[in-house]
């Protein structure tokens, strides 16, 4: 198959986060990810990083618009396409783990060493918003998922 394997797991439960929107596995209670059970894993194509602006940047001093430093970390993560009927118990799956309060992202497979989603030994707590495509044509659901670290960074 075709990508990379991330994992995800959701919660309701609260685990304090570092500023840089990581906690370590060990809090969890995992040592890896990729191979617990409690960890959803799913084959993505890509998940491209962005930074974008945290706030409204309008703030004005004295009628002169100040610059806010502060960003956020998105990133827009494209799933393999679930086929239909065979792979709707993971869609599915996805949907409920997504009904959770708290989401954590283990980067998994989806590693470079030019650029890590987050340190080894962690994981990213993650705000979800999920948007599902039919494909009626070819029986198949493309889903992508637009997340962004909890934290902004300043």
């Amino acid at each position: 198959m075709d990508g990379w394997k991330i994992a995800l797991f959701g919660t309701n439960q609260y685990y304090e986060i570092a500023d840089d929107s990581t906690v370590d596995l060990s809090t969890l209670g995992v040592t890896n990810p990729m191979t617990d059970d409690s960890w959803l894993k799913f084959y993505i194509k890509g998940m491209s990083p962005h930074k974008e602006p945290y706030g409204e940047n309008e703030e004005r001093i004295g009628g002169i618009q100040v610059h806010n430093p502060a960003q956020i970390q998105t990133f827009e993560i494209e799933f393999i396409p679930f086929v239909f009927p065979d792979d709707m118990d993971q869609y599915e799956g996805l949907f409920a783990l997504l009904r959770n309060k708290y989401i954590y992202l283990f980067k998994g497979e989806y590693n470079f060493t030019n650029w890590s989603i987050h340190p080894d030994g962690k994981a990213i707590r993650i705000s979800a918003m999920p948007s599902t495509e039919d494909d009626y044509e070819n029986g198949i659901k493309v889903v992508k998922i637009k997340a962004r670290k909890e934290k902004p960074v300043v």
